[in-house]
């Protein structure tokens, strides 16, 4: 009968719109929201790490990047590096040359790396994702805006203002954020169900 299928259509659509939704939480030592992937050997997905003891490129100790994913047949972390004047911005990284970096340590190294790279996008929305994750709303949206500034389509600083900016109360503004991600990125389901909360919330 038509009614069955209508339930199941409903569930499906919540389904999808809840996944959207836990996707749109800010990740924080490895979480979102509070679904937790592990990494085999220690790391967690999302966790902050900071570089140690590389005598390859030992110019690259002390940055700092995010864990993105264990290679257990490499017994590598695939780790993306905040600074884009690194040659490679993700490196395959044993668990001997990772230390921890929490949120406090992350922003004073993401400080001297924009003393470094000032004109660096990737570092100036590392900094403004921090500084959320602290609380630090204004710090944020201004290192986000900086980055945005130098890179008018980076869709990780557009995407992070818009919940920083929507956290501060200006609807407007994470509004207008969320629809130039959607122009940029039409089939981003996860700003456009932002959107429409936003616009429903209006």
């Amino acid at each position: 009968s038509p009614l069955p299928r209508l339930g199941s259509l409903c569930v499906c659509v919540l389904v999808q719109f809840s996944r959207c939704a836990l996707s749109w939480l800010p990740r924080k030592a490895g979480l979102r929201g509070c679904m937790r992937e592990e990494a085999e050997g220690g790391f967690e997905i999302g966790d902050r790490v900071r570089l140690s003891g590389l005598v390859a490129r030992p110019e690259l100790n002390g940055r700092t990047g995010e864990v993105l994913r264990f290679v257990p047949q490499r017994s590598r972390y695939d780790v993306r590096l905040d600074s884009s004047h690194v040659e490679d911005k993700s490196m395959g990284l044993r668990k001997e040359n990772l230390e921890r970096s929490t949120l406090k340590e992350a922003v004073e190294a993401l400080t001297c790396q924009l003393e470094e790279h000032p004109q660096d996008a990737n570092i100036h929305c590392s900094l403004g994702i921090q500084l959320h994750f602290l609380g630090d709303f204004v710090g944020a949206a201004s290192a986000l805006r900086a980055a945005i500034e130098l890179c008018h389509d980076h869709k990780e600083a557009l995407q992070s203002l818009a919940a920083v900016l929507e956290g501060l109360g200006d609807h407007d503004g994470a509004i207008a954020t969320c629809r130039e991600v959607v122009k940029q990125s039409p089939r981003d389901a996860r700003m456009q169900y932002r959107l429409a909360c936003l616009l429903k919330g209006q």
